[in-house]
């Protein structure tokens, strides 16, 4: 390591690189530069945060070597927002993958692959749904409805999450908390037994705002809910449909229910 003025350090990296479990902070603007002719084993669980300021700002330059790794749970933080780029890669020997990345710096839009070089993030959040429609059949003015199965949500991601769930109605009907002319309400929970009137509260109403779950909100009776889910759990989430007290269409109506996994 070799200082640099205002207190922003410089660091070249060459012969083999086997790091885990470190922390760079206030790099120099051209960050951690990996040389050519460099051997890197590994990059894992690395935490980068705070580099000088200037339009090429890179926490990490490689270029001129050979490299297919996988790098797991490496942040990349930007407190004094002066960072441009996660990573600058060149040469079409370097193929890199990130996973379990995270920080406001991480992942695609934050990396420069020049030359043939490839730097990949698969994204860590994801879902897999089984059963992609409720349908509630024909509901009369006023009624209640219970979809008659659930939909199965696996956390096919890499990290824990937490899921954010919203609506979009239809254009002639309006999302609300009581029943009216054009008016409906909107129930989900999640719950590993089949559900009754009585399970769904005024908590559980979906809006066309998302709302993360919590331990109440969109939570059944059980211990089951949508909240830090571990990848490869599955949760089941059931509808109720209050529909409108009168309708100004004749036509089916569709509402379409969004869920999106977050980090807890």
């Amino acid at each position: 390591s070799t200082s640099a003025a205002s207190n922003y350090y410089g660091f070249y990296a060459s012969g083999t690189i086997n790091a885990s479990n470190y922390q760079f902070s206030n790099l120099t603007s051209s960050g951690v530069v990996i040389v050519p002719g460099a051997n890197v084993v590994d990059l894992s669980s690395g935490t980068f945060d705070t580099i000088q300021a200037s339009e090429d700002s890179s926490y990490i330059r490689v270029t001129g070597i050979t490299s297919n790794a996988t790098f797991y749970s490496c942040v990349f933080n930007d407190t004094p927002g002066t960072a441009n780029y996660n990573i600058k890669a060149d040469g079409s020997g370097i193929n890199w993958t990130f996973r379990k990345w995270s920080g406001v710096k991480a992942g695609e839009d934050y990396d420069y692959d020049g030359i043939g070089s490839t730097v990949t993030w698969p994204d860590p959040l994801s879902v897999d749904i089984t059963e992609l429609s409720f349908n509630f059949g024909i509901v009369p003015f006023g009624g209640s409805v219970i979809s008659a199965s659930s939909a199965t949500i696996a956390n096919n991601g890499e990290v824990n999450a937490t899921y954010q769930i919203k609506l979009l109605a239809p254009p002639t009907w309006t999302a609300s908390t009581t029943a009216g002319v054009d008016q409906f309400v909107f129930y989900v929970i999640v719950s590993s037994a089949t559900p009754i009137v009585s399970d769904f509260g005024t908590e559980d109403i979906v809006s066309t705002t998302a709302q993360a779950c919590t331990a109440t909100v969109f939570a059944g009776q059980g211990t089951q809910n949508g909240v830090n889910v571990p990848p490869g759990e599955k949760r089941y989430m059931w509808a109720r449909f209050l529909a409108p007290t009168k309708t100004t269409t004749e036509t089916q109506q569709g509402i379409t229910i969004t869920l999106t996994p977050v980090s807890p």
